[in-house]
């Protein structure tokens, strides 16, 4: 259980979820040097996860779950995280990758994810506060960072992939809808947030639909798909947890089990 609760509370889960997707496309376009992709976005990734639980550490007056406990009780862990990524990021991005476009990318998604969760002042809204928009930044942030910038890096058109960009969006999409139902009594009701706006059956709804449109835009794109064991375990898998998710589900269903299951969709194209 131990090592369940480092690999999510610490956010390297979800970085190795970002990067298997940055593998699989990156693979799937046939570039020279895939995991150099990888690198740059697990770093990125753990990064940015790990600076809103700093950012956010004040705002959890009660050991809500056991994964507030973990963050209050490691701060000096979670900086250290933090500083590994960002150096990683930056170091194997400034080698082998600088160029103008994919600066503007990724500029960015480095904008989004500063502003997400950071408030310059005490009476300011972060970008995660703004009504509506908090699960489509999480989405635009992914799909820039693991579909966007390497179609830029390598010149290539966007055109071609867009339905794999855009199915890669809305499995994301769907996956975070089960954290916005975990949250909903803790997000302000300005927030907007589709559980608030629709309650939790609808929103298992939106989240089952996008996850089925996500399928069919991959099966219109090749339907080889329909013989990816990765994919088809993925979707099912995914599937079946936003089902059951319920808000008194412990913390590890979502931070382990609905984050780590993006990594079937990263693994799933790396054999299309």
């Amino acid at each position: 259980m131990f090592i369940l609760r480092f690999l999510a509370f610490s956010n390297i889960l979800i970085s190795l979820a970002a990067a298997s997707i940055a593998y699989g496309f990156t693979t799937h376009l046939n570039v020279d040097t895939p995991l150099l992709y990888v690198l740059v976005v697990f770093g990125a990734t753990l990064f940015t996860y790990n600076l809103h639980r700093i950012l956010r550490r004040r705002e959890i007056k009660q050991d809500y779950s056991d994964r507030h406990r973990w963050l209050t009780q490691h701060p000096l862990f979670l900086r250290t995280l933090a500083g590994i990524g960002l150096t990683l990021s930056i170091a194997v991005y400034f080698r082998s990758f600088i160029a103008v476009e994919s600066l503007i990318v990724l500029g960015l998604v480095g904008l989004i994810s500063a502003t997400y969760a950071l408030k310059i002042r005490a009476d300011c809204t972060s970008l995660r506060e703004i009504p509506y928009i908090k699960i489509y930044l999480i989405g635009v942030s992914w799909t820039l960072v693991c579909f966007v910038w390497p179609l830029f890096q390598e010149q290539l058109p966007i055109t071609p992939y867009w339905k794999i960009i855009t199915s890669g969006f809305l499995f994301v999409f769907s996956a975070t809808i089960p954290f916005d139902i975990r949250d909903a009594i803790y997000d302000a009701p300005e927030q907007k947030t589709i559980p608030h706006l629709v309650g939790i059956k609808w929103s298992k709804i939106i989240a089952g639909s996008s996850l089925l449109t996500s399928f069919f835009l991959l099966f219109s794109y090749t339907p080889q798909v329909l013989h990816n064991t990765f994919f088809l375990t993925g979707y099912t898998g995914l599937f079946l947890l936003i089902l059951f998710t319920k808000q008194r589900n412990p913390e590890l269903y979502f931070s382990f089990l609905v984050d780590g299951w993006i990594v079937f969709w990263g693994l799933g194209i790396n054999f299309l």
